[in-house]
């Protein structure tokens, strides 16, 4: 897939744009899956009766529980899909989907949507609106999707994958393996559970980014716009400065989901609301949502997808570079590629029963988590490993190569060091091109080299900052990290504390890892590659590829330059850089 995007697109399908499509076909589209299966077998249990019936239409269509659902056998499980579509009315994936309008686009003869405005599709409210589903819309019952009911409606009445020209890509191939896992679990298991639909307590992670500083001032000359918006129904604002935004200040991002979803409740759709000079209209008629979904000019995604840096994927990217993307893209969806994916889907579904096996004794399962992790454990088979492994050494080679570089600069400014570092390999690797390969016992024996790599890194930490969560209680020497909270390590600072390193910490000095000095230390007073369960797992890879290259450097060539220690420009985020150390001085031996 990864050479068919490239080879097909190369001027615009760039690295981080592959890399975005992969996180979303892989990670989001998985983490979905398993977020939906999980929310079905808790249906599942919550209705002991509709498990049944669900339970009898399986065994009618695959009563054995070893063999495989063919495509013809998940055709036949029509109440199956009634029931998981009623799962996905009631709980959507996403509760909203924003659009931006890139010309007037209009609804009806009383409303028209400029342009400019951002249009929010409000899916959760429109999956549980009375005057579409009835009385009883907020009821789960899987006969709301009989045909006859179905044929009832407005195709655009129930939208779990979005629709029309950015519809979700992958919704065909969401229904197969969410069937099969189904078919797998309930012949297997019986699920229950106490709770009863009132008790469930729903959580909207959308968040709303609120703009404010750009346009505002051509915002207020541009008399059409706000003309156009004001015929469009909405609570009271101070467009362009202020907009609505008093209404959303000081909220966390629940609050503003349900701040929205009150909005959207209290006027007749569609609605609008400013967000200072940030105009939002929610829509949630099935005939509106069918204009906006298909319109060529709703194409484009709103501005708060950037904020994520997901803007180069095919999810959010902008509408011309969604348009290559998708065509490239499409082939590796067609019917007879999903199809092919069908034994995969079987093997992960036995493997998820195999690990609910062990939670028979207690009689009760944290589904989510096994749901999760067992999809995790699906993309990360030998096969798929091998599928990363350019990854993995591309990504490892370009760490390596920048603290090489930073060797370098360290051995240049240090010309003492580089001596002591050329006789040590001149004693332990003369002649190294002469050499088929350099050998690990040899490597080993370059003690005083290794000192200088450490030194460096210690000085000038690749990823100066690591942060973790905590997803339980902590316990320090002195406090308790609770659950919940994020724990960020500042290494640049910890590796450069006078506490641990001496007064002179800032100096380079390789004889801090001399093995006397080392054992006098905490052994995680020096971690440039982090510590502990989730440390670099290229650790020996980067030892060993900087060492063959020192040698084969400092063999041939002498570095020097004119810099001191003090003239180093750094520039610490989430990477460190030096800023001003690239260029060295180069003479041959």
């Amino acid at each position: 897939m990864i050479y068919h995007l490239a080879a097909a697109d190369p001027e615009h399908m760039s690295n981080e744009s592959i890399a975005e499509h992969l996180d979303e076909i892989i990670f989001a589209g998985q983490d979905a899956m398993a977020d939906v299966i999980s929310k079905i077998i808790l249906m599942l249990a919550m209705h002991p009766d509709i498990q049944e019936r669900v339970y009898q239409e399986i065994m009618s269509v695959c009563p054995d529980e070893n063999s495989e659902l063919s495509q013809e056998d998940c055709s036949k499980l029509t109440y199956t899909e009634m029931f998981c579509k009623e799962t996905l009315r009631l709980f959507p994936a996403a509760s909203f989907v924003g659009r931006k309008a890139d010309a007037d686009v209009k609804l009806d003869d009383r409303h028209t949507l400029p342009k400019g405005a951002e249009v929010i599709v409000a899916f959760f409210k429109m999956h549980r609106d009375p005057a579409i589903w009835g009385p009883d819309a907020d009821r789960f019952d899987p006969d709301h999707f009989m045909p006859e009911k179905v044929a009832q409606r407005h195709p655009y009445a129930f939208l779990p994958f979005s629709a029309g020209s950015r519809n979700c890509l992958g919704f065909k191939f969401a229904w197969y393996p969410v069937k099969i896992v189904l078919a797998h679990l309930i012949r297997s298991y019986r699920f229950r559970t106490s709770l009863k639909m009132d008790d469930l307590v729903l959580l909207n992670w959308s968040i709303i980014i609120l703009k404010i500083a750009q346009g505002c001032r051509s915002l207020w000359r541009n008399r059409r716009f706000l003309l156009a918006a004001s015929r469009i129904p909405g609570p009271p604002g101070f467009p362009p400065l202020i907009g609505g935004i008093y209404q959303f200040y000081g909220k966390t991002d629940v609050e503003l989901a349900t701040a929205l979803l009150d909005i959207s409740q209290r006027y007749t759709s569609p609605v609008k609301f400013w967000l200072g000079p940030l105009l939002m209209v929610v829509v949630d008629r099935p005939e509106d949502l069918k204009i906006v979904l298909n319109s060529q000019h709703c194409l484009d995604k709103v501005d708060p997808y950037r904020f994520f840096r997901v803007d180069r994927g095919l999810f959010a990217a902008p509408k011309e570079l969604w348009k290559r993307h998708r065509k490239v893209l499409m082939p590796a969806f067609g019917p007879k590629v999903v199809d092919g994916f069908l034994p995969t889907f079987a093997k992960t579904s036995r493997s998820l029963c195999r690990e609910l096996e062990r939670f028979l004794p207690a009689g009760e399962v944290n589904i989510q988590y096994q749901v999760e992790k067992c999809a995790l454990k699906s993309i990360c088979d030998p096969e798929a490993i091998q599928d990363h492994l350019e990854t993995i050494i591309f990504a490892g080679s370009e760490t390596t190569a920048t603290t090489l570089a930073t060797t370098l600069l360290m051995l240049a400014i240090n010309r003492d060091v580089q001596e002591k570092v050329f006789q040590e390999i001149s004693t332990v690797c003369p002649n190294p091109f002469e050499r088929e390969f350099i050998d690990q016992g040899a490597l080993s024996q370059l003690v005083y080299t290794e000192q200088v790599v450490k030194e460096t890194m210690r000085l000038f930490p690749i990823g100066p900052i690591v942060a973790r969560k905590a997803t339980g209680d902590v316990q320090l020497t002195q406090v308790t990290v609770p659950a919940g909270a994020n724990v960020t390590i500042p290494i640049y600072k910890l590796q450069r504390n006078p506490q641990y390193w001496g007064s002179d910490a800032e100096a380079f000095d390789p004889e801090r890892f001399s093995p006397e000095r080392t054992a006098r230390r905490h052994p995680y007073c020096y971690i440039p590659f982090t510590a502990g369960l989730r440390n670099c797992v290229g650790i020996r890879y980067s030892w060993q590829l900087m060492k063959v290259a020192l040698v084969h450097l400092l063999w041939r060539y002498r570095f020097s330059t004119e810099l001191a220690m003090e003239d180093l420009q750094l520039k610490l985020s989430m990477v460190l850089r030096i800023e001003n150390g690239s260029v060295l001085r180069i003479e041959r031996r």
